[in-house]
């Protein structure tokens, strides 16, 4: 394991996972961590490799807005971005190689803009026999110190989970 990555056991990210689940499953317009998930699936009986990314839809419209020199005033305006800036945002920060084959996060995923979270999912045809999984996850670091980025696998019967932090957002999964 990298020193640059703190991978947690799936008994210790089950605390953290249901944490951020209960509290992206409410309507709250404001929260006072900052976190980014992205979920990567292949069940055992699919084709297809499925990678979820979820954000909090504040903290990408300012990302947004950051980028493009604007600031906002209001929610509204951190709202107004649409799906071709969230996935040219999200697709720049976030690289994800499987055994050294660089996934294209720009081709078309699926954009769920919602007023608390926002979800991209992509989708990657064929199945996958996949032995390492390397990340590099940017998401938000420019915006927040305190930006954790949580990345859970299932894959080939196993479940993995790893934090990415600004001063470690690069790491690698192994699945053997």
């Amino acid at each position: 394991m990298k020193r640059s990555q703190i991978q947690c056991s799936w008994q210790g990210s089950i605390s953290i996972f249901f944490c951020v689940l209960v509290l992206w499953s409410t309507d709250l317009p404001a929260h006072e961590f900052y976190v980014s998930m992205c979920q990567i699936k292949q069940e055992a009986n699919n084709d297809s490799l499925k990678i979820i990314v979820t954000v909090f839809s504040d903290d990408l419209g300012l990302a947004i807005c950051t980028e493009n020199g604007k600031k906002p005033t209001t929610l509204a305006e951190l709202l107004n971005f649409n799906s071709a800036e969230a996935i040219a945002y999200i697709s720049s920060r976030l690289s994800i190689k499987i055994d050294q084959d660089v996934l294209n996060l720009a081709a078309d995923p699926i954009v769920k803009i919602g007023k608390t979270r926002t979800k991209l999912t992509f989708i990657f045809p064929g199945k996958l026999k996949i032995k390492t999984l390397e990340f590099s996850n940017h998401i938000f670091f420019e915006l927040f110190e305190d930006q954790q980025n949580l990345v859970r696998v299932t894959l080939n019967g196993q479940k993995k989970s790893a934090i990415y932090m600004k001063e470690a957002p690069d790491g690698t999964i192994s699945l053997d």
